[in-house]
């Protein structure tokens, strides 16, 4: 951003006084001189910066002149940051699509994360994988970027890490992450390759390193491409509600004589279509309400989803589902459905 600003010179806002250099900062004890050089030993830009004039102006000072300018250069504190906060602070720079495997030890646990065409699969598991939660995981590993450099000798929990984590790259190239025990405001700890600092960064990463296995069983419920949708109905109460595509938007074709508003209706399409759970229900038990979701391909099939009880499952409502033809059930957030219900005229 500096190199940026500077490159096609300073420009003065204003003539401010001439010869008085303490009094705003751009003398040779208080202020900061600002240099550009392009490659000769002499600089185009040679520039001292004094204090915070108002906004992002501050008063400056060519350093071969005696005048002194008010300039957009911004404020002082830019430029009085400590060496350290120029660092680099993308630690670890792997494209997610370049991955092989990432392995996450946790303890006796071992998960291995496999990128196979392009997509993420779980080894070993006895369940798919929720393939864009990992790669959420691998985004959040390969693009590591640091909020703060801590001591090597900080103490953050190594001695018993949550997780140690290997990335294999398609290359060959291969990258270690240890994550701490210690979680300190909302941050998580890490130590990275080589670099001897402990590293703080965001805590989205130490919560998904430490999510259970369960958690990365995939919630995915309909998975369709909207442009194969030939028709989607909902029914609730002996009554169904039937949308297809338009010449532009929806049109609701039962019951007769209905508009669509075509905001809500274009939402519900894209929450059905790619209709994802909030958690797996940890029995099978299912007692249909009546209550169904049929998408209907352009070929002919469908997805029907069945839905059940609701239930409270800490601070969320729940509404316990089913697809047909599998065993598995899913809960969806009961606010999801008001949604689609709204949109449907049945809000």
């Amino acid at each position: 951003a500096l190199v940026k600003l500077y490159a096609s010179g300073v420009r003065m806002d204003a003539r401010v006084d001439e010869g008085d250099y303490e009094t705003y900062g751009v003398d040779h004890q208080h202020g900061k001189l600002v240099e550009l050089f392009t490659g000769a030993d002499t600089p185009v830009v040679s520039v001292w910066i004094g204090k915070n004039a108002s906004g992002s102006t501050s008063f400056v000072r060519p350093s071969s002149g005696e005048e002194v300018f008010r300039a957009d250069v911004g404020g002082r504190a830019r430029y009085d940051r400590p060496p350290a906060d120029w660092r680099q602070r993308l630690v670890l720079d792997a494209d997610p699509e370049k991955m092989a495997r990432i392995l996450v030890s946790r303890g006796d646990e071992r998960l291995v994360f496999s990128q196979i065409q392009g997509r993420w699969v779980l080894e070993a598991a006895a369940f798919a994988a929720d393939a864009e939660l990992t790669e959420v995981l691998a985004k959040a590993l390969g693009r590591l970027r640091v909020l703060q450099f801590q001591n090597p000798a900080f103490e953050a929990g190594f001695d018993a890490p949550a997780a140690d984590v290997e990335i294999e790259m398609e290359s060959g190239e291969r990258h270690r992450v240890l994550l701490g025990s210690r979680v300190d405001r909302g941050t998580a700890f890490v130590k990275v390759d080589e670099i001897p600092e402990v590293l703080r960064v965001s805590a989205q990463l130490g919560a998904l390193l430490t999510l259970p296995v369960s958690s990365w069983r995939d919630r995915t419920m309909i998975s369709i491409p909207t442009p194969e949708v030939a028709e989607i109905t909902l029914t609730e109460q002996g009554i169904t509600v039937a949308i297809e595509p338009a010449d532009t938007g929806w049109r609701i074709t039962q019951p007769p004589n209905m508009d669509a508003d075509q905001l809500l209706v274009a939402r519900a399409v894209e929450a059905i279509t790619g209709l994802k759970a909030a958690d797996i229900a940890p029995d099978l038990q299912f007692s249909p309400t009546g209550t169904r979701l049929v998408v209907r391909r352009r070929d002919g099939t469908s997805e029907v989803v069945e839905l059940g009880a609701r239930e409270q499952v800490g601070e969320e409502r729940l509404v316990r589902a089913r697809v047909v033809g599998r065993s598995t059930v899913y809960r969806i957030r009961e606010t999801a459905l008001e949604d689609v219900r709204q949109a449907f005229g049945r809000g």
